[in-house]
């Protein structure tokens, strides 16, 4: 049984590096690398990694932890950061401090936190990534060869591509009882927690990371490259009833991977 798990690149310029602190009663502006980076915990590019490296460097006396645990709990924030301390200095993430640039809503973090030794825990759900809290109906891989104009799947969903592109394409289905996160109208008390509200970044054909959830021992498989949405995916805004007079819904999703040329 696994969930969907989509993370989005997060892009970091010097326009929005900037993380406000306070160790110990001192002030400090961290500045975190520019860069592409993904709201995980470990890699070259994980904005957690980058987000601790930036912090120590400018704060004499804590190191820090800084980790992400997806949650297909429907109630739940979709993922939650904690970031704790070792040294033993009081620390605070002023997250919401208009000298904090630096996008804190990708990790959950809303509000600024407390000036203590104690762990600080994201409040919402991470804009970074999305999971689902119904599990994956379809997982298969479309074929892959050029496009030549329009190519239709497997599904009957239409590519449109640019004449000798090579793509990869892969499909997801997520069958669900339509309820919270997976689609909601609006959750004012959570603005990130749910599919309609990662759909904005999706439409923007931004980068993506794709990954399985295994919920019960939470290792996670991700697929190899990096992926789009296709074009008749990021078109689709609602979910689509899958029998007349079913309370069950799915969500067709098709991911394209550009194949470099050998």
């Amino acid at each position: 049984m696994s969930y969907p798990l989509i993370r989005r690149a997060v892009t970091i310029t010097t326009a929005n590096q900037n993380i406000r602190l306070n160790e110990g009663g001192v002030l400090y502006t961290a500045l975190v690398t520019p860069g592409v980076y993904w709201v995980r915990d470990s890699g070259a590019d994980s904005l957690n990694l980058a987000v601790k490296a930036a912090i120590e460097a400018v704060t004499p006396t804590n190191t820090y932890a800084i980790t992400t645990v997806a949650s297909i709990d429907p109630t739940l924030p979709n993922a939650t950061t904690t970031i704790t301390q070792t040294g033993g200095a009081t620390f605070s993430i002023a997250a919401a401090s208009v000298l904090t640039t630096f996008p804190m809503h990708a990790l959950g973090f809303a509000v600024n936190t407390a000036l203590d030794t104690s762990p600080k825990v994201s409040t919402k759900s991470a804009s970074g990534l999305w999971v689902s809290n119904d599990m994956l109906t379809i997982d298969e891989p479309d074929e892959t060869g050029e496009v030549f104009g329009d190519l239709p799947s497997r599904g009957g969903v239409v590519f449109a591509g640019s004449q000798s592109e090579e793509w990869e394409m892969y499909r997801w289905a997520v069958a669900y009882v339509a309820r919270a996160r997976t689609w909601l109208e609006g959750n004012t008390s959570d603005p990130n927690a749910t599919w309609q509200a990662f759909w904005r970044y999706l439409r923007t054909g931004a980068v993506l990371e794709l990954a399985r959830l295994d919920a019960v021992t939470r290792a996670e498989t991700a697929m190899s490259g990096q992926w789009v949405a296709d074009k008749a995916t990021r078109a689709n805004v609602g979910p689509v009833r899958r029998a007349a007079g079913s309370p069950i819904y799915s969500w067709p999703m098709v991911f394209q991977k550009w194949i470099e040329p050998t």
